[in-house]
């Protein structure tokens, strides 16, 4: 195996993790993996909805795929931290692989509604049990005088695959079959699996474990122990959780806001495609009903609002890449979360196509912060021996904040439905969420002072391992 080259100069070097073969390598295979993942997302949500215009059933989506999060996420960091990090992630997208061709199935078919969830589960499954090793991979594959910029250039990949994925998804599903989506999701994840054989990694810190339940809970007791990590989690969860607006996406396009009108000059742009290109659209777009293509301008809508905030946490992510560390960034992550709930209660509010993309955009831009914040703090503050463990409940949090924040919204926009105005519920869900994720702030700012307090020199490992 080669060895992985640790003589990078990372001063002033924006590109520094670029240089690393091993990471280029990472990197593309994870931006195809996520660039499926983010399409196939957002296929899932626009056919369970179209299938049963259910604010219920929408939010269904999300607890399914939080119950694997909650079952395996601390097992597989004790996984992670005891067995080859690289093998686990191949192992657990090749399954996800297979979820992806199952999922294709049931959607081409119209099988149950059943088939699917039970499917979901399987591929959160598999997500969360590669969670922890695939985010504790990352410092064995660049050194740690490079890792802060490894993780930026990391996050604009996660983001780019977040911007191109619901857009391309959009566009498929506008034309053709969701069952497309999940068929190119399992091609990519194949291809991550395939490209893992050729990144080197350094060797793992691996101790045996003596007392296999204490090793299982001893990243919940590390991150309990740095106050600094616990608040910065604590805050990620619960303003996500009551916050999320991204599940209801599907609402909004088909319900709340009149796509069909707002984005009509998209027909105009298809009919100036050449001849050729035009005909092949009809081909595709019409399938087994010849002459009768169309374009469904709420499922390209609903393909532009899942990518916003994407876009705006790509802008950020590159002008954090292109910038000196942040001096106080505890302070910087409090007030990027207030942004993060003022942004998500106009666009619960707004009936514009373009204020409530740009509201998105900006949820992006402000998480973006916080996103690069935590992770920073989580890996640069937790020994190489604790990762996985540690990573599993970091991922514990963000599954909770997202995919059981998605159940909460669907379930609030359903509890305040009415027959006579089917835009109420879903509205009041995700204004109530922002204002609660501004109350949030100021509680986590109160309750943990360390955290509004943090300078750039607290991250410092070797203080953190002294103080446990």
């Amino acid at each position: 195996m080669r060895s992985i080259k640790m003589s990078v100069d990372a001063a002033h070097d924006a590109y520094a993790a670029l240089r690393i073969p091993g990471f280029r390598r990472y990197l593309t295979g994870n931006v195809i993996g996520l660039l499926g993942l983010q399409m196939q997302a957002t296929a899932v949500g626009w056919d369970v909805y179209s299938r049963t215009t259910s604010n219920y059933d929408l939010g269904l989506v999300g607890l399914i795929q939080f119950l694997p999060v909650l079952l395996f996420s601390l097992p597989a960091g004790f996984l992670a931290d005891q067995f080859d990090r690289k093998r686990i992630v191949q192992i657990f997208l090749g399954l996800s692989t297979l979820t992806s061709m199952a999922l294709a199935w049931i959607s081409l078919t119209r099988a149950p509604l059943w088939t699917m969830y039970i499917t979901l589960f399987l591929a959160g499954v598999a997500r969360a049990v590669q969670q922890p090793a695939k985010a504790s991979l990352l410092p064995l594959i660049v050194p740690r005088s490079v890792f802060p910029n490894a993780l930026t250039w990391h996050s604009t990949g996660f983001q780019l695959a977040m911007v191109g994925g619901p857009m391309l998804a959009g566009l498929i599903m506008a034309v053709t079959f969701p069952a497309w989506v999940f068929l190119l999701e399992g091609l990519a994840t194949g291809l991550f699996v395939i490209l893992l054989f050729w990144i080197p990694t350094a060797p793992q810190d691996r101790r045996p474990a003596a007392n296999p339940v204490k090793e299982l809970l001893a990243g919940m007791s590390f991150v309990w122990h740095q106050r600094i990590i616990l608040s910065a989690l604590s805050l990620d969860l619960f303003a996500v959780l009551l916050g999320g607006s991204v599940t209801l996406i599907p609402v909004f396009s088909s319900q709340v806001l009149n796509l069909d009108v707002e984005l009509h000059w998209v027909h105009d742009l298809v009919a100036m495609l050449p001849a050729s290109m035009l005909n092949l659209f009809h081909l595709v777009a019409s399938g087994p009903h010849a002459g009768e293509a169309t374009l469904d301008l709420k499922a390209i809508g609903n393909g532009l609002f899942r990518s916003a905030p994407a876009i705006g946490a790509l802008v950020t992510s590159v002008a954090l890449a292109h910038r000196s560390p942040m001096n106080k960034p505890g302070r910087l992550m409090l007030w990027s979360v207030v942004g993060f709930g003022v942004a998500t209660i106009v666009f619960g509010f707004s009936r514009s196509f373009w204020l409530s993309w740009f509201m998105l955009f900006l949820t992006g831009a402000f998480d973006m912060i916080s996103v690069v914040i935590r992770h920073s703090l989580v890996q640069l503050l937790t020994p190489d021996a604790m990762r996985g463990r540690v990573s599993a409940v970091n991922g514990l949090f963000i599954g909770a904040s997202n995919e059981l924040g998605g159940f909460e919204s669907g379930l609030v926009a359903g509890l305040l439905d009415r027959r006579d105005d089917p835009k109420f519920g879903p509205t009041m869900s995700v204004v109530l969420g922002g204002i609660g994720t501004i109350l949030v702030v100021g509680l986590i700012g109160w309750l943990h002072p360390s955290l509004r307090r943090m300078r750039r020199e607290d991250l410092d490992a070797e203080k953190a391992v002294q103080e446990v």
